[in-house]
């Protein structure tokens, strides 16, 4: 009972507001950890499975209705101990949250999801696209492999340098300049949410689901009950 990120943006657009930098925070510390969690996965014999998503977006990132965050569809996501191939020339995954390694068809690890969930995260806090709807495939590469990310700042000058910061080291172009562990990711993430005054009428992730998307879930709900 819920909906993915896709539809709480949408309603923030709709209602012209902003989601909380803290409750953007909080929703990417969460999805951070559960990717943590598939790339050291083991299997029956303790090897580490190295899973990669490689397919993270705000589609692929749902929040249940009481505010808990589930990372879903691992349809694409590859074992580094498996041996899987790729027809040459073949790109999987939504193009406007893929890393550039991976667009140039290059060796992926965890810090692809990384900067995917850095794409996401800048797109919480400003509640708009990165790569704008309508972008060329050929531009849209252009950019992502040869300009660094676009500051969110320019886009919302009232995110916090903070999270600001973060985002952009998620989504480093080199994958050597992101942050070198998911745990690293976290320490920042927890640190921001620590370190933001809330007042105490500031709202939960449910809550602010609830504001902004409310009606549409109710909606949701009735028809998969009725079905």
């Amino acid at each position: 009972d819920g909906d993915d990120l896709t539809r709480l943006i949408g309603g923030a657009q709709r209602s012209r507001t902003l989601i909380p930098p803290v409750l953007a925070a909080e929703i990417a510390l969460e999805a951070a950890t559960a990717l943590e969690h598939a790339w050291s996965a083991k299997d029956i014999e303790g090897r580490p499975l190295n899973i990669v998503h490689r397919d993270i977006s705000p589609q692929n990132i749902m929040l249940r209705r009481d505010g808990v965050v589930k990372v879903v569809d691992f349809g694409i996501a590859r074992a580094a101990n498996l041996v899987s191939k790729t027809l040459t020339g073949q790109v999987k995954g939504k193009l406007s949250y893929m890393p550039p390694e991976q667009l140039l068809g290059t060796k992926v690890d965890w810090r692809a999801d990384q900067f995917s969930l850095g794409v996401v995260l800048w797109e919480l806090c400003t509640c708009d696209r990165l790569i704008k709807p309508g972008t060329s495939h050929l531009d849209l590469i252009e950019t992502t492999t040869k300009k660094p990310m676009e500051d969110p700042r320019v886009v919302e000058p009232s995110i916090p340098d903070d999270i600001a910061k973060i985002i952009l080291k998620m989504g480093e172009r080199d994958a050597d300049d992101r942050y070198a562990s998911w745990q690293e990711i976290k320490d920042d993430l927890s640190a921001f949410i620590k370190n933001t005054d809330q007042e105490d009428t500031a709202p939960t992730i449910a809550q602010l689901q609830e504001e902004l998307i409310g009606d549409e879930l109710d909606k949701k709900s009735k028809e998969a009950t009725s079905a």
